[in-house]
Formats: structure tokens, sequence, C-alpha cells
């Protein structure tokens, strides 16, 4: 009789089979095969993954690695919900300012107020310290 790990189709099954074929087929992961990321081999066992990973902490988790350039191992992953994945993304804008670096939207949320987000963003394009960004009075002749 074979054994099984009884947790075939639970969502961290499904995380673990979609994380594979994302690493194994270029057409079908451009972002993660196509870059050469790769799945570590402890984890191409899915008791080895959920092992590390543990039960996924809410419908609202998903996988995220830490460093978006990294593999797939126990070092690099965690459950994360999408809101705190938008902050680890490579298109993100990461900034020092108060004695810390974060991704901008770490000071500003751009959903919740774009217009403030595009200020800081045009004056930091524009040579300005981060602290003076994320500071400075709006102008009240419509400048920045």
């Amino acid at each position: 009789m074979t054994k099984t790990h009884l947790q075939s189709h639970t969502p961290e099954h499904n995380t673990w089979l979609e994380m594979r074929r994302r690493c194994d087929c270029v057409e079908r992961g451009p972002y993660h095969a196509g870059r050469g990321v790769k799945v570590c081999d402890r984890w191409q066992v899915f008791e080895n993954f959920l092992a590390d990973m543990g039960p996924r902490p809410s419908d609202e988790h998903s996988i995220e690695r830490e460093d978006n350039d990294g593999d797939y191992e126990p070092t690099n992953c965690c459950w994360a919900t999408k809101k705190e994945q938008a902050l680890n993304t490579r298109r993100n804008i990461h900034i020092t300012a108060f004695g810390r670096t974060a991704p901008l939207g770490c000071f500003i949320d751009a959903k919740e107020n774009p217009t403030e987000y595009n200020k800081v963003w045009k004056r930091l394009k524009r040579g300005w310290s981060a602290e003076r960004a994320l500071t400075q009075p709006n102008d009240p002749r419509g400048g920045l």
C-alpha cells in the first residue's frame, strides 16, 4: 500500500504545485523559470515544504520570497498577504528616511492616498531628500 501525505487539494499543496510549476516551465513562469528562480532540493518533496512553511495562516496568505531574485527555500520564504507582497516587488521604490530603509509604500499607501504618493515620488525624482519629500508642506501656488 502506498503512503500519501493526505494533503492533496489543500491550499498548501496547491501552493507547492504552483511554485514548482512556475519554476519548471519558462513559458508558464517567465518571471521565475525565465530568470533562473528554482525550488530548492529539499522542497521537491511536499512533506518537507509543509514542515518548513507550516500551514497557511489564512485565505489571505500566499507564499512570498523575501528576496525576489532568490530561490524558493526555507530561509527565503514565508506566508504573506497581498498587501505585504505588494511592498516586495522589483518595481518598488526603496527609500531611506527617518532611520529606516523601506519601500515608499511603507511611508505612504498609494492606493489610499495616490496624490500624496505621486507628489513624493516627483520630489524624489527632482533630487529632494527623502525626509524633505515626505514632510514638506504643499506649495500653495500649486507646485510640489
